[in-house]
């Protein structure tokens, strides 16, 4: 078994038995925050924000064993470690033999790899100032402003009994906030509409959007996937509130799809790091 089908079933396993994170509502300040590498303190991204919280760890940081004994730590005897993976850039030499030319060529190809990194909580000896960061204390008032001006960026209506993106008019259309059991609840449905709007044609153009499909299709269940991780990793990111939009038993009816296809379930998160990306950057603009 490769590391994107170690990824995917962990992912499924996860919802399986209803540890799935991703799934669990939080209110403001209870989610953990990204996870970041202990020694640069860079935080993840994508898939590997997935991974790294599927796991039962408090902490936020993270190492590979060689960063283990950098920092004068030590592995606590039979701790597993969990995989995080990356793409890199190989170059690869190509002799060109046309008219008996000794010519090389270099073209770089991407190569995906899987490292294994430990959390601080496996490992022994780490100096007491390397404490866990904690997310910036926000008040309710603040992270509902965030979602507000994350929401004028769209044209949006609260005036309809359900929730929708309409691609052809471009459009989001949310239920009254009244019928909401909470605020919460309201913001988490206008996030998770607003992952679909990122795949407008002018905007990331992803295929669920510019050609959708009916429900049922690979091609819906993979936009609804996206949409939903791009709920939750905005949700992660600023220490908003997260409201699942979805009972576990039909998000795992999407995960399935994919089962046999692991490749689809890491792309579908790296596509919502994509549309998270997208709207922190336009909501910078927005407030510059």
């Amino acid at each position: 078994m490769n590391v994107l089908s170690d990824f995917a079933s962990m992912v499924l396993k996860e919802v399986e038995t209803g540890d799935a994170q991703w799934l669990k509502p939080w209110g403001v300040g209870e989610c953990k925050g990204l996870p970041v590498n202990g020694l640069t303190k860079k935080p993840y991204r994508g898939a590997n924000i997935l991974a790294l919280l599927c796991t039962p760890f408090k902490s936020r940081e993270w190492y590979t064993f060689k960063q283990v004994s950098l920092v004068g730590g030590k592995v606590k005897r039979g701790s597993k470690g969990t995989k995080i993976f990356f793409f890199t850039l190989k170059e690869v030499v190509v002799k060109d033999d046309e008219d008996d030319a000794d010519e090389e060529h270099f073209y770089k190809v991407p190569v995906f790899k899987a490292y294994t990194v430990f959390n601080r909580e496996q490992i022994d000896g780490l100096p007491k100032e390397d404490i866990t960061e904690t997310l910036p204390e926000v008040s309710t008032g603040e992270v509902f402003r965030d979602c507000e001006s994350l929401m004028s960026l769209s044209q949006w209506y609260e005036d309809e009994t359900s929730a929708y993106y309409q691609p052809t008019e471009d459009e989001i259309h949310v239920p009254s906030r009244r019928v909401f059991k909470d605020e919460q609840s309201f913001w988490g449905t206008c996030l998770h509409e607003l992952g679909h709007w990122t795949g407008h044609k002018d905007r990331l153009s992803r295929v669920g959007i510019t050609t959708p499909s009916g429900f049922g299709t690979q091609k819906y269940a993979r936009e609804e996937l996206i949409a939903e991780l791009t709920s939750w990793l905005m949700a992660v990111t600023l220490g908003t509130p997260h409201e699942p939009q979805k009972n576990g038993a039909y998000i795992r009816s999407w995960l399935q799809d994919f089962k046999d296809k692991p490749k689809e379930i890491y792309i579908a998160v790296n596509q919502a790091q994509k549309a998270v990306d997208y709207l922190l950057n336009e909501k910078t603009k927005l407030e510059c």
